[in-house]
């Protein structure tokens, strides 16, 4: 994850740069009991996850169609070993392989499109997911997308949008190719890593 200063403060608290920041060490340090404590770090974690943006990025240049991505993504969220059924999706376009996956859009227009707000954000992940209860396969969302990145499931007929597995994506981990990989984003900040 991205650190800023404030992170530094919290998490870091050897460095400091000026007499404004010793004091809120200072304030940060006192001898606080073990459950506020426990409370207020759980309370600054879930504040800092919401200041991070995640998704999946891809090199094109790197990827060679193996299509073990897919694979992996429909394993780890079924039983069954059906591409069709997974979350990322491999292209080809003269001779060029392209995954494609949700970039978790900061304003997704798939949320503003779904009839029934099946598409919500999840804060503690950072990521976008469809609510199947209310969801009933309109397929606006998919028509929505930009980036052609929500699929829809072979049997169930619903939505498929990345959820970072959790945050550890599979598809990740599967590329033989290091073609894709997961990036943090601090909000407002332009700077990725990952």
């Amino acid at each position: 994850m991205m650190e800023s200063r404030s992170t530094r403060l919290v998490f870091d608290m050897e460095e400091t740069e000026s007499d404004e920041e010793v004091d809120r060490v200072a304030f940060w340090s006192r001898p606080v009991g073990g459950i506020v404590r426990r409370a207020l770090e759980e309370s600054v974690r879930r504040w800092l996850l919401m200041l991070v943006a995640r998704s999946i990025v891809a090199d094109p240049a790197r990827c060679r169609g193996c299509q073990a991505c897919e694979l992996a993504c429909a394993l780890a969220h079924s039983e069954e070993p059906n591409p069709r059924a997974a979350r990322i999706r491999v292209f080809q376009d003269l001779g060029r392989h392209e995954p494609v996956v949700c970039l978790q859009c900061k304003a997704p227009p798939c949320v503003a499109a779904c009839p029934n707000n099946a598409i919500v954000h999840d804060p503690e992940l950072g990521i976008h997911k469809v609510i199947e209860d209310r969801c009933d396969a309109c397929g606006a969302c998919v028509a929505a997308c930009p980036y052609h990145a929500i699929f829809v499931h072979p049997s169930t007929s619903q939505p498929l949008i990345c959820d970072l597995c959790g945050g550890d994506p599979e598809c990740v981990k599967a590329c033989p190719f290091e073609a894709l990989a997961m990036v943090e984003t601090a909000v407002g900040s332009g700077e990725v890593q990952r």
